[in-house]
């Protein structure tokens, strides 16, 4: 035992002693720092203990150390196994390695120089965590309180930990971070340390959001207790950064950096709103700050603070489709608050401004909530239109607006908000009223029909449009306060609610001082809507007034309606009154009264909003009464002008199917008319609608004392066929009779027949006439023949009585020069009595026979 106690109180061995505590308390230094990595080692099995306890002791932790073995040829010390543990027996260790190897000269500790020329680790870890109550794992780097003069020196030459892998985790926040395949390596060349440090393949976690990989290189140098690093390449999913700054390790986790990012914006909204189905586009760039930081609390306790903070561009950025120029703006990130604000942009030839907050971060049973509010002026809509690719419509005007939206976060469908929007339009356009602008109805009036055939298009041009909307949203449903939007021609007043476009109830009114435009741009508005729809020939001004329920892409419209000088089909119906239901492209009347002047058109039925439909579906299907309108009306509204019939016509029809191809039947009369400029009293027939065409039958003609009877079909490409029979017709009621200077009379029977086109009529005409005078005078019985076909006329004629015998045939031409060759042959006829019919002085015993 004395020789032992003097072993142990020889000065070599309290040198190594003093070598041994102090290597214990330079290696545990340099393990704690993330990127430097060593610890000492016993020179033998006695002093394993000794190591452990002085390690434990000045970390304030328990520190284990498997096996320590020591080469005392070569100066290389060496550790398996080593464990420093964490927080509690039951945390994860702060630090392990599988294996450290020192390298020390022995010669230097006999002049008090402790120096390691190599330190290497390999297959190590470090953990540090942040519990909820600020606490942290980091243990003791740096003696307790002033340390005293020593005359002992510790110098590290190089250092590399290999294979590593260090994980932070606040537990407050909560975030973490795990930096796999770490490698360290820190050299001192000259008076300071300088390092480099690297990993790959690592994963950072924020809250609840989406993990995302990071990769990191970087060089450093250490100055005390501080690593300054100079240059820190940062790679995640969705960003590069490039960092300098410091960390603190005498006040872990302290620290500092700079920051300038390159932000992908798409992977951004993957990883921190993945369960919202918003999409964002382009890049963006970062400029600032981040600091960790131990602060206190009002109870007296630490708490792991951080701050990130500073300002943001990007030359272009999207949210879902639309697009935001010179985006750019501040943002301050703490674990209570994300706050962005000072944001403008370039939007669509105008400016906005916007500000979001996602607060309170971090607070345990509290879920945050996200504010954004926004603001724009001058939106130039046209441009706005374009960029949309709106289909169906464009608009012209400059629109500005406020908007606030809050949600919970990840619970966007819990959004509430308000706002309004404001519309201008160009300068020098003037909005429609309530007020009917006469004036101006009249002068378009005036102007006419536009020339060539309709256009079902939507309008081509962008639409001036004017009005304020007010509204406010929840969960559920947009409640839409008091609002207006107003074109040229048309102003449109509505309020209610909307299940955002589904489940809606909007009270409206409509005024319209030119139905056409207000079709074009409700069809256009349809269309953009995603109901593709064509507008139809209408015309007139008036009111609507209804509801509109259900959605905006099948909406349900229903109200009543009042027009002036109504068109459609290119005729002036005049005006209109009734009760309509539009849904599904389809207008349902109920009790419309069409009236002009003494006439009236009563119909109730369903008309779809354009043609042809999309569906297949029918386009019409009502039941129209006439009485009192002008035949002429009805020929023009079915493009069969070339039937030269007028009149006054009564009717019934019903009529379904489609509009150029119609099918039905119905009844009517026409009072007071002329066929081919024929006067007749009254015509009444059967009609029947073939799509094809109309088929007319059983017609019933009255012409003085006389009938006719018959059947037509008029085809709507130009075609027709007939026939009719006609019996004692007086021949004075005949219109060439009647611009006679002498009285005709005599009974006319013809029977009549044909099919063609209008532009090429074929047709034959048989007819007798019976008992024929002029004036006093008696001529007999006339037959004739006339047929058309061709473009030529063929007339054959034969008179005969007692005292007349004359045959005619012959062609003529129906060219503009109206060719003719004709032949008559007069036999044994008396000229006396026909001479006498113009000159009654002539003598009555003159006679004259000719042949």
């Amino acid at each position: 035992m004395k020789k032992y106690s003097e072993l142990l109180s020889h000065p070599v061995t309290r040198a190594a002693r003093t070598f041994v505590r102090r290597t214990v308390m330079v290696c545990a230094v340099i393990l704690a720092v993330t990127f430097v990595t060593t610890i000492s080692a016993d020179v033998g099995p006695a002093l394993h203990k000794l190591a452990e306890e002085q390690g434990t002791r000045y970390l304030e932790r328990p520190l284990h150390i498997g096996d320590m073995q020591v080469r005392l040829w070569d100066g290389a010390y060496i550790f398996e196994d080593l464990r420093i543990d964490g927080l509690t027996p039951e945390s994860m260790p702060f630090f392990t390695a599988k294996r450290i190897v020192v390298s020390m000269p022995w010669s230097t500790l006999f002049n008090r120089r402790v120096v390691f020329d190599t330190i290497e680790l390999t297959d190590w870890r470090m953990h540090v965590e942040v519990t909820r109550d600020g606490t942290q794992s980091f243990p003791k780097l740096t003696p307790r309180g002033p340390r005293g003069p020593s005359r002992w020196t510790t110098t590290l030459n190089y250092v590399y930990a290999g294979r590593g892998e260090f994980t932070y985790q606040d537990h407050n926040t909560p975030w973490g971070i795990v930096a796999r395949n770490l490698n360290v390596t820190v050299a001192r060349p000259g008076s300071e340390y300088v390092g480099q440090a690297q990993f790959s393949d690592g994963v950072t976690a924020i809250q609840g959001y989406v993990p995302f990989r990071t990769d990191m290189t970087s060089t450093f140098r250490i100055d005390g207790g501080r690593v300054l690093f100079d240059r820190i390449d940062l790679k995640t999913e969705g960003t590069e950064s490039v960092l300098n700054g410091d960390v603190n390790l005498t006040h872990f986790p302290e620290l500092m950096f700079q920051v300038k990012s390159t932000i992908d914006l798409p992977r951004m909204r993957q990883l921190f709103f993945a369960g919202d189905t918003f999409t964002l586009h382009g890049k963006s760039e970062f400029l600032g700050t981040f600091h960790l930081f131990k602060e206190p609390r009002a109870d007296g306790t630490t708490r792991t603070g951080r701050e990130l903070k500073g300002t943001f561009h990007s030359v272009s950025a999207g949210v879902n489709d639309y697009q935001f120029a010179d985006l750019r703006g501040t943002v301050r990130w703490t674990p209570e608050v994300l706050r962005i604000s000072e944001s403008s942009t370039k939007l669509y030839g105008g400016d906005a401004w916007f500000s979001y907050l996602m607060a309170p971060l971090g607070t345990p049973g509290v879920t945050p909530r996200a504010t954004f509010d926004a603001s724009w002026e001058n939106i130039d809509l046209t441009e706005f239109s374009n960029d949309r690719q709106l289909e169906g419509i464009r608009l012209a005007g400059r629109l500005s607006g406020h908007n606030v939206l809050e949600w919970p976060i990840r619970g966007f469908s819990a959004r509430t908000g308000k706002g309004e929007l404001h519309f201008v339009p160009p300068d020098g356009v003037t909005l429609m009223t309530r007020e009917m602008p006469l004036n101006r109805i009249r002068e378009a009036e005036k102007r006419g029909q536009p020339a060539g055939p309709f256009s079902p298009l939507t309008p081509v041009d962008p639409v001036p449009i004017g009005g304020d909307i007010v509204y406010a949203f929840g969960p559920e449903q947009v409640d839409l306060g008091p609002s207006r939007v107003a074109t040229e021609s048309t102003l449109v007043e509505f309020e209610g609610q909307t299940a955002y476009g589904g489940d809606s109830r909007i009270p409206f009114h409509v005024s319209s001082a030119d139905w056409q435009e207000s079709d074009r741009v409700f069809a256009g508005l349809l269309t953009a809507f995603g109901v593709r729809t064509r507008a139809i020939p209408i015309g007139g001004y008036g009111t609507f007034d209804g509801v509109m329920t259900e959605t905006f892409r099948r909406p349900r419209i229903e109200g009543d309606f009042a027009g002036e000088q109504m068109r459609a089909w290119d005729v002036v119906w005049g005006s209109i009154t009734g009760a309509a239901l539009i849904q599904n492209n389809y207008v349902d009347v109920t009790d419309v009264v069409i009236a002009s002047g003494e006439s009236r058109i009563r119909t109730t039925g369903r008309f779809s909003i354009g043609y042809p439909r999309s569906d297949g579906g029918p386009e019409i299907d009502a039941q129209i009464s006439i009485a009192g309108r002008p035949v002429a009306d009805l020929r023009h509204a079915f493009t069969i002008d070339d039937y030269d019939v007028d009149g006054t016509l009564n009717g019934e029809f019903h009529v379904n199917g489609r509009y150029l191809t119609p099918v039905g039947f119905g009844k009517m009369e026409i009072v007071d008319g002329v066929a081919y400029g024929e006067p007749f009293e009254l015509a009444t027939a059967g009609v029947r609608l073939e799509g094809e065409g109309a088929r007319i039958e059983n017609i019933q003609v009255n012409k003085g004392s006389g009938r006719g009877t018959g059947a037509a079909f008029i085809g709507w490409n130009g075609t027709y066929s007939f026939n009719f029979d006609a019996r004692s017709i007086p021949l004075e009621s005949v219109a060439v009779a009647k611009k006679s200077t002498l009285p005709i009379a005599g009974l006319l029977d013809f029977t009549a027949g044909g099919s063609g086109t209008f532009d090429e009529p074929r047709y034959d005409v048989r007819g007798t006439v019976r008992d024929v005078f002029v004036a006093d005078e008696g001529i007999g019985e006339i037959v004739g023949n006339l047929s058309i076909g061709d473009k030529l006329m063929t007339v054959r004629l034969e008179a005969a009585s007692p005292r007349l015998a004359v045959s005619a045939s012959g062609r003529v031409a129906l060219t503009p020069e109206l060719d003719a060759e004709l032949s008559i042959t007069v036999s044994d006829t008396s000229l006396d009595p026909y001479v006498r019919a113009f000159q009654p002085q002539l003598s009555p015993y003159t006679t004259a026979v000719v042949s």
